[in-house]
């Protein structure tokens, strides 16, 4: 599709391209004649002029840094992470930064910025700042920036609102009573062997090493943006083999046994659908 309309000059002016369908280009036509209305409108050409002398926006320059981003090994990110990022960016930078450009981000305007969100969700709040340092961080390695302005001394160290206590024995054994006979098991891996819920959820038989009492984890399944998606551990030192303690060996035969397919791939845990059980689930009375 092409799209043309004439301007208060009398001047006709056109999309510079064409669009792939009569939605987009009539969405483009009632863009520019809002500006008209609003009476904020200058030519195109004179627009792309002060866009190009002004630089990126934040959310332009951001949105570019995500989909271009790689772990220290030089691998794409996890989907969890850039979900997270995601949504660092949709409900706290975007809306402070994003129509801001890029090389116009200083020290004071951070500041303001982290002194506005508060101290009620300290661990998002440092998260978000360490979000905003990393693309601060590749716009000064590209020259965008002179300097980085994320200078807040701390603002990244995430400090937990409590700490955590684990069970006692005797809680342990109570919720693993409490829980239903197909998912005792995953309570006593996830604490006597030390497993992350999504290590948890994603096991499958050929991962049980019976004869050496040993559970091989090289897995995980994550729900970004609420989909269940299996990947590999984030560090090396996820991909490990983990000792199960004497005392489970017979509870985990008797598991394979009642509950779990006979193919390798079956899973350990799996929810009602036969896909994998999901964390609110799980937690569920």
């Amino acid at each position: 599709w092409t799209v043309a309309y004439t301007g208060p000059d009398g001047v006709l002016y056109g999309h510079p391209g064409t669009l792939a369908t009569e939605d987009a280009a009539r969405g483009w036509l009632a863009a520019e004649r809002k500006l008209i209305d609003l009476d904020a409108w200058t030519p195109p050409t004179e627009r792309d002029k002060v866009k190009r002398q002004r630089g990126e926006t934040f959310k332009e320059y951001s949105t570019k840094w995500l989909a271009g981003r790689k772990t220290s090994r030089g691998e794409p990110l996890k989907p969890r992470t850039v979900s997270e990022y995601q949504r660092y960016l949709d409900r706290h930078l975007w809306p402070a930064f994003g129509d801001l450009p890029v090389k116009s981000l200083r020290a004071a305007t951070v500041q303001e910025w982290y002194d506005d969100l508060g101290t009620a969700t300290p661990t998002e709040r440092a998260h978000c700042y360490q979000l905003l340092r990393a693309i601060c961080a590749t716009a000064v390695e590209t020259k965008v920036l002179p300097a980085n302005p994320c200078q807040i001394k701390g603002a990244g160290q995430v400090r937990p609102a409590k700490r955590m206590e684990p069970a006692t024995l005797v809680e342990l054994e109570k919720i693993t009573a409490e829980m239903p006979e197909r998912l005792r098991l995953a309570v006593l891996l996830g604490s006597w062997c030390a497993l992350r819920y999504g290590e948890v959820a994603e096991l499958r038989r050929g991962d049980i090493d019976l004869a050496n009492a040993v559970v091989n984890v090289s897995r995980g399944v994550t729900w970004p943006n609420g989909v269940a998606t299996v990947g590999t551990p984030k560090s090396l030192a996820g991909n490990r083999p983990v000792d199960i303690p004497p005392h489970l060996v017979p509870v985990v035969r008797d598991h394979l046994d009642k509950h779990t397919g006979k193919a390798k791939t079956s899973l350990l845990f799996p929810a009602a659908n036969g896909g994998h059980l999901h964390p609110r689930t799980f937690g569920k009375r």
